[in-house]
């Protein structure tokens, strides 16, 4: 890695003290094995009630202000309600691209593949083509104040072309194919986290590629 900095973009919506444990759980598993975190959002939207800081949240930056090159891996969490606000997001977007360009590590926990469906490869298929990938299967693998739309979800990224790998509901499950890795639930968070760990030493890419 060129750099030991790995960029966590988080939900910033009212209802985030769950999600915040989960950001604490995966940045003390990083931070065990000498990489440092940085955070980053979607901005809120102007009608959204900000949430009081806490202490995983305090170093917050909005996506605009965020440069992929400073960090060598992206983690990104469910984001609930604001999902397809991180999909649309110009700046998201921006961030994506230079990562799936690139041999570093990207991580998508819960339903956060689905904001990948719409990045593309240099032929014009969705990223998620041909990748063996997880995502959450029902309303307990996620945050609890997030609305059903893991069916969506499911349905979006099998018609991108992606390769569904699915364990029993609450089952700790990751999956990696090359440089990404997708977590099925919260749970797995953590696992993820120590997958991603990983690739901080060189020859652990060859192994991760193959598995």
């Amino acid at each position: 890695m060129r750099t030991r900095t790995v960029l966590i973009i988080h939900e910033r919506t009212a209802a985030t003290a769950r999600p915040a444990d989960d950001l604490a759980a995966i940045a003390a598993t990083l931070d065990a094995r000498g990489l440092t975190v940085s955070y980053a959002h979607v901005s809120p939207d102007p009608s959204e009630q900000r949430p009081a800081p806490t202490r995983a949240l305090v170093r917050s930056r909005p996506l605009r202000d965020i440069c992929a090159t400073d960090h060598a891996a992206l983690v990104l969490c469910d984001h609930g309600q604001r999902l397809s606000a991180l999909a649309n997001d110009p700046h998201f977007a921006r961030i994506a691209r230079d990562f799936a360009s690139s041999p570093r590590p990207l991580v998508a926990i819960a339903r956060a593949p689905a904001a990948l469906v719409a990045l593309r490869a240099s032929d014009g298929t969705s990223y998620l083509y041909g990748r063996r990938i997880t995502l959450a299967t029902d309303a307990s693998e996620w945050a609890s104040d997030a609305p059903p739309h893991t069916a969506s979800a499911i349905a979006r990224v099998r018609a991108a072309g992606a390769d569904v790998r699915l364990e029993p509901v609450g089952a700790e499950h990751v999956v990696v194919d090359a440089f990404l890795i997708t977590a099925q639930n919260l749970r797995s968070a953590a696992s993820a986290a120590r997958t991603l760990a990983a690739f901080a030493v060189p020859p652990a890419h060859a192994r991760l590629r193959a598995s």
